[in-house]
């Protein structure tokens, strides 16, 4: 009966839908099969509803669920972005590992794409195409964060999104703020990578690069409102208590977990961590790309 009352819900996103719910219950046959405009049942996305609605209060499921719904990333990165994301996202590739970086596909250059920089100015793409925009979706649909990502994804090199907004100014996420401990209880068998840096060089680079600071201090953050992010002393703060809390959660539930210094690790530290042979070589530095936005 549940089913039926859900018959109404929107139909979003129905591609990925019929993929879950062909392995969530690949001979359901619970509610009549009205079709959409892409032929997937209503009733197929009734269920994933009822399933949804579940989940919002079932939090051990949902780690069960993320094996069958969008992605289960074995590798991720939980630090700033301009901290050798790009340079991890080229590790990763090297290991083997299908890896993303901010966007899809976006993050294998120096994000001198047109069309990248054309989302950055104007969100053209971002719902199908952002990291953070999949992952806020997917936090405010009571799914696991990375339900949106196509199911081959195995790395994220960067989760976070910041994009131009005419009417606010930006618009951001950083779900490894936002959904820090959902993210460690949904993907507990992950292998999580806190990158840091000197933090006199990530400031001097996030004034620099893509107007990345000014992005930041346009968006509505975790932990840093609209406005805050100007004054390097709040964002300094900001940076550091992120990484303390990640260090903290990481260590209390005891994931695996590797601090890496983009200035002082590489290639070494990465194959053991990962356990498999990586290539190691620092991408996207000012000297070599300054672009602007």
């Amino acid at each position: 009966e549940r089913i039926r009352q859900l018959h109404s819900i929107p139909i979003r996103h129905c591609r990925c839908v019929s993929g879950w719910l062909a392995r969530l219950a690949p001979s359901s046959n619970m509610a009549p099969s009205y079709q959409c405009g892409c032929n997937t049942p209503l009733g197929a996305v009734a269920l994933l509803g009822a399933v949804c609605a579940y989940l919002r209060h079932n939090h051990e499921a949902v780690s069960t669920l993320s094996k069958v719904i969008g992605c289960s990333p074995k590798v991720m990165v939980l630090g700033m972005p301009e901290a050798g994301t790009t340079s991890l996202h080229e590790a990763f590739k090297s290991a083997g590992y299908n890896s993303v970086h901010w966007a899809l596909p976006a993050g294998d250059g120096l994000d001198t794409d047109v069309e990248d920089i054309k989302m950055l100015q104007t969100q053209e793409g971002i719902e199908e195409r952002l990291v953070a925009r999949m992952a806020w979706r997917a936090a405010n649909e009571g799914l696991p964060p990375f339900a949106y990502l196509p199911e081959d994804v195995e790395a994220v090199a960067e989760m976070n999104g910041m994009v131009f907004d005419d009417e606010v100014g930006a618009w951001g996420y950083f779900p490894q703020m936002s959904l820090l401990e959902t993210i460690f209880e949904t993907y507990p068998n992950a292998a999580y990578i806190l990158n840091v840096r000197n933090m006199t060089k990530w400031v001097n680079s996030v004034n620099k690069y893509l107007r990345i600071r000014e992005r930041m201090a346009k968006s509505d953050l975790h932990k840093l409102p609209r406005g805050a992010g100007y004054d390097d002393g709040e964002l300094l703060v900001w940076v550091e208590n992120h990484h303390r809390r990640v260090i903290e959660e990481a260590q209390r539930r005891g994931v695996r977990f590797l601090i890496f210094d983009i200035e002082k690790h590489g290639a070494k530290e990465l194959s053991e961590f990962l356990g498999r042979s990586v290539s190691w070589g620092q991408m996207n530095r000012l000297e070599d790309a300054p672009l602007k936005v």
